[in-house]
């Protein structure tokens, strides 16, 4: 039962990233939403919150499934939106620092497996766990001093 429980949950999110990354309705859609993503953290009271529920909205309208997105703690939506911003290059609002480490955390909960990391990261600060992945999405990743000051740092090398 726990593999396939575990198979049927990769392939979901696996051709839900693929949907949305590759087909090409959503590929305007999707560099939109950085743009907005962008404005709302810098400049409204919603710090992304805005765009992050349309995202979360695309995800309600590929998926049959109405409680598969966010997920339980976010997971779901994290391990969609990161793939999708991997494959896209876009930033689409889950912090470019989380490690997420979820399909590990999955292969444990399903299967027992205890091979790598399964708790999340955050590589702006070295050893630091992520307690919940919602600190890593907006609004809440706008004001992370973690990821704040690595981004400052990263600007000042270049």
């Amino acid at each position: 039962m726990g593999r396939q429980e575990y198979d049927r949950w990769r392939n979901k999110i696996s051709e839900i990233a693929t949907e949305l990354a590759s087909k090409e309705q959503f590929k305007g859609l999707l560099i939109q939403y950085q743009m907005w993503l962008e404005a709302s953290e810098e400049n409204t009271l919603y710090k992304g919150k805005d765009v992050y529920d349309m995202i979360l909205g695309a995800l309600h309208v590929i998926s049959e499934d109405i409680d598969l997105f966010p997920g339980v703690g976010w997971a779901n939506y994290v391990a969609v939106v990161s793939e999708v911003q991997r494959r896209t290059g876009l930033d689409l609002g889950v912090c470019q620092f989380l490690e997420p480490n979820i399909v590990n955390n999955m292969k444990y909960i399903h299967l027992g497996e205890r091979g790598g990391e399964f708790n999340p990261m955050c590589k702006a600060r070295e050893g630091l766990m992520v307690g919940s992945l919602n600190c890593c999405i907006p609004p809440q990743r706008v004001d992370c001093e973690h990821r704040i000051a690595k981004l400052e740092k990263t600007v000042s090398e270049l």
